[in-house]
């Protein structure tokens, strides 16, 4: 799980820094709301996740999922 654009952000940027707080106010707020990665990472959404990726001709190190 990784906060939208987390992952485009280089290393030596100061955009890693509000990837860094915005992950933090998410965690926060997930916390209050009692919303934990089995509530989010279900069978379903993976089951999506992998009709996207084929959808797409995603690359196959996200197929090792299934």
């Amino acid at each position: 799980m990784m906060v939208f654009g987390g992952a485009t952000a280089p290393a030596v940027s100061a955009d890693r820094r509000l990837v860094a707080e915005a992950s933090g106010r998410i965690a926060v707020q997930m916390a209050a709301n009692d919303l934990t990665p089995d509530k989010i990472m279900t069978a379903e959404a993976f089951q999506n996740a992998l009709t996207v990726l084929l959808a797409v001709g995603g690359s196959t190190n996200g197929q090792t999922v299934s």
